[in-house]
């Protein structure tokens, strides 16, 4: 009543500057916090921002943290435990109180961990940012794939990184946990990939070609008409390890449809400048297995 009372007088009498009761009331409490916290407080980038309800004699408040962001490292050591979780079987993704409105169904898998464990560990909100596309029976190894995560009113800031668990769930294990500054997050990465491929025939006679053909091949990826992806292939490899059977090691930019690039287009609406059924003479390739080698930055290639 009194700061409705100040405000109407303020506007009655044209009353411009000077110290209001909201601001003396502000400033007597970032003295306090600073003098019991022994810290500066910066209103331009707050760690925490507390909004406070007076209503009908009654004070109530919430508190709300800085976002925070997390880059985890995560390796998979076994192809039948699950990355991406399925979507929920009561609202089939759309989102519902029953899957926390995640759409995605608490299943075991990596995503469900830090959908739905992760926040209870951190006291907090997450949300996901995949980095490199997802091959689930695939094995990863090196470093492990990177994997951002956004944590949104969080109670334990300074220590979210070491309460990421090493080993979140069966089959992965975590070799990474910091907190980075949005800017330090990256879009693409390079990747070196290991790829067991079976063959309706003998392609042994144009692995030489195929091989020129794709080194330091920069593949144009036209996702629309007016909408087109440069990503380089930096080499590319393979070696017999059977009748009809093969190994194909690739170093590319993350953002190319494997599946595409080597088995030849489909009924999608994205094309590809060039295709590996394109050099060997219309054989029909089999994928078995997608495992990753190593995803490293882009910067840090040279």
């Amino acid at each position: 009543k009194k700061i409705e009372l100040e405000d109407e007088m303020r506007s009655k009498y044209k009353v411009i500057g000077g110290l209001t009761i909201k601001k003396a009331i502000l400033a007597f409490s970032r003295a306090m916090i600073s003098r019991y916290t022994s810290k500066y407080v910066d209103m331009r980038n707050p760690d925490l921002r507390v909004y406070i309800s007076i209503k009908n004699g009654k004070i109530g408040y919430i508190i709300k943290t800085r976002t925070v962001f997390l880059e985890i490292r995560v390796t998979k050591q076994e192809r039948n435990v699950k990355i991406r979780a399925s979507k929920c079987q009561c609202c089939f993704g759309k989102r519902c109180s029953r899957c926390n409105w995640t759409g995605k169904e608490d299943d075991g898998s990596l995503e469900a961990f830090l959908l739905f464990r992760l926040p209870k560990i951190l006291g907090g909100n997450v949300k996901i940012r995949w980095t490199v596309k997802d091959f689930e029976n695939s094995i990863i190894e090196g470093l492990g794939r990177p994997i951002y995560i956004a944590l949104k009113d969080i109670r334990k800031m300074l220590s979210a990184p070491l309460l990421v668990p090493r080993h979140p769930v069966k089959g992965f294990l975590v070799t990474l946990s910091r907190t980075i500054g949005k800017t330090e997050m990256k879009n693409i990465f390079i990747q070196n990939t290991k790829v067991f491929l079976k063959s309706d025939r003998p392609i042994d006679k144009h692995l030489k070609h195929l091989q020129r053909n794709f080194k330091n091949y920069s593949l144009k990826i036209i996702d629309a008409p007016h909408k087109v992806r440069i990503r380089k292939v930096f080499d590319l490899k393979v070696k017999k390890i059977g009748k009809s059977r093969y190994i194909m090691f690739i170093e590319h930019e993350t953002g190319i449809n494997l599946y595409k690039f080597i088995l030849g287009p489909d009924t999608r609406k994205s094309r590809m400048s060039a295709y590996i059924t394109d050099i060997l003479d219309s054989a029909h390739l089999e994928i078995e297995n997608i495992d990753v080698v190593n995803v490293r930055e882009k910067d840090n290639y040279y």
